[in-house]
């Protein structure tokens, strides 16, 4: 990239005759380069990720899905691998006890944070879709799915890494 100050410095080189016409060249130059500097901006993009817009999303997003539903589906999914006249006590323990509000607000600052204004809007449109809703309702059989298996395979790591004596 070109700085200013070594174009100025082009410019004052050129002979006596041309002096003039070396420091226009140099203005003209100068007004095009920060034109299209300016040009490359994306203000929009900025305004977008305003902070009262991004946070604007994320309350959109946690209306749409409520922290304290997937808390009770965790709950009822952790309780599924116990006995089962442990489930509903444990349901209701978990259900009362877990914090909803403070990991909501961590959700939610996590968000804000990791999240661009374009994505948080992909999120809310598809959560508002009925096959965003539909999905989303379907994730605990996933996780269900997946969580014993991935479970098993970090034990059976650790316990080859306790083997090994580290």
């Amino acid at each position: 990239m070109l700085h200013f100050a070594s174009l100025y410095h082009f410019s004052i080189r050129q002979k006596r005759g041309n002096q003039v016409r070396g420091i226009n060249d140099f203005i003209k130059f100068s007004t095009l380069f920060v034109a299209l500097q300016l040009s490359a901006c994306n203000f929009d993009a900025a305004a977008e990720d305003a902070p009262q817009h991004k946070a604007e999303l994320v309350e959109r997003y946690f209306e749409l899905v409520p922290m304290n539903q997937i808390i009770k589906d965790s709950a009822s999914e952790i309780a599924s691998q116990l006995p089962a006249e442990h489930r509903l006590d444990f349901i209701e323990f978990m259900t009362k006890e877990v914090r909803v509000d403070l990991i909501e607000s961590a959700a939610k600052q996590s968000f804000a944070k990791h999240m661009t204004t374009k994505e948080l809007s992909a999120f809310v449109e598809f959560m508002e879709k009925p096959e965003g809703k539909s999905a989303m309702a379907k994730m605990k059989f996933y996780m269900a799915d997946i969580m014993p298996v991935v479970q098993s395979e970090v034990m059976k790591v650790i316990a080859k890494r306790q083997a090994q004596g580290q």
